[in-house]
């Protein structure tokens, strides 16, 4: 996926939350001007924006127990993988595969 996609799904996203944001009571939709939204950005893995995923699934968890949400990402493969924020951005480590035992894990999709 590159920067254009990754703009292009967060895009998406905004324009699927703002019937909420309405019923909140907040005014305005995806074809007015003014946005209930900052900018999209793109995520970047290891310093290069989020890439290389079939219908990637993310989501974000604390999965180590350490209080701060990893992005976990599943695919289309079945390929379990996660990163760790680096800082307060939208920087996360490169994607790791999750393992059991010392297999990477996978889940069958088909």
């Amino acid at each position: 996926m590159n920067k254009r996609h990754s703009t292009f799904a967060l895009v998406t996203l905004s324009c699927a939350v703002a019937p909420v944001a309405a019923a909140l009571g907040h005014s305005g939709s995806c074809s007015d001007e003014t946005s209930l939204f900052d900018a999209p950005e793109a995520l970047l893995t290891a310093d290069s924006p989020f890439t290389g995923q079939m219908y990637p699934s993310p989501v974000l968890r604390d999965i180590d127990g350490d209080g701060k949400a990893e992005l976990v990402v599943g695919d289309l493969p079945g390929r379990m993988r996660f990163a760790t924020r680096k800082g307060n951005g939208l920087q996360w480590s490169k994607l790791n595969p999750m393992k059991s035992g010392d297999e990477p894990l996978r889940l069958n999709n088909w």
